[in-house]
């Protein structure tokens, strides 16, 4: 869990809704991850292109 990037409430919540959501597992791929919290990763970080999730690739304090 190193490398994971930081984010305040309030930049979390200023990320429109639209670029922000939660985990859907369709194919209960990956039933671990459901309900997390996800994001574009370029309205968190300089990479752009990459979903996001709470708890692998950020977390929000």
């Amino acid at each position: 869990m190193e490398n994971l990037i930081i984010v305040s409430k309030e930049k979390w919540d200023s990320i429109p809704s639209d670029y922000k959501g939660k985990w859907i597992d369709y194919n209960n791929e990956h039933p671990e991850l459901l309900g997390k919290r996800t994001v574009l990763s370029g309205c968190i970080s300089k990479k752009i292109g990459t979903l996001l999730i709470e708890s692998v690739h950020f977390v929000i304090k």
